[in-house]
């Protein structure tokens, strides 16, 4: 299943899973990287963006993510990283899955192509690019 955007798994709390055209760069970014225990969570410090990293999320189709991560920064996202265990890279990278969008299940909140979404997703891609 390496790479693949898994529409079916949903987080509790949240609504999604979404994988707008902007989602690409994070994943792309983040299959690149190396990952200690605190890679993303330095990414959105030093991002400077409101951040907290949640650790492992499991996702109602079974998966254990990675990690997670909220940023807001006019908006709250939640972007799911995978684990990188695919190491005949199938798809072009060794993640499991495609990064995810998460949002909040509040109506007043935007949709997945909603600028300010795009915008906190452009911020976190161009740090973890950077690193």
């Amino acid at each position: 299943m390496a790479n693949h955007q898994i529409a079916n798994a949903h987080l509790n709390g949240w609504r999604g899973p979404f994988f707008p055209p902007s989602i690409k760069r994070p994943h792309l970014a983040y299959a690149a990287k190396p990952r200690s225990n605190n890679f993303l969570l330095r990414v959105a410090q030093d991002a400077k963006l409101p951040t907290l990293e949640q650790g492992p999320q499991i996702t109602s189709d079974g998966y254990q993510w990675y990690c997670s991560l909220e940023v807001y920064d006019e908006t709250l996202v939640m972007l799911l990283f995978p684990n990188c265990r695919d190491k005949e890279k199938v798809n072009g990278t060794s993640t499991d899955r495609h990064v995810a969008l998460y949002l909040p299940t509040t109506s007043s909140d935007p949709s997945a192509e909603d600028p300010k979404v795009t915008l906190a997703i452009d911020l976190i891609s161009t740090r973890l690019e950077a690193l």
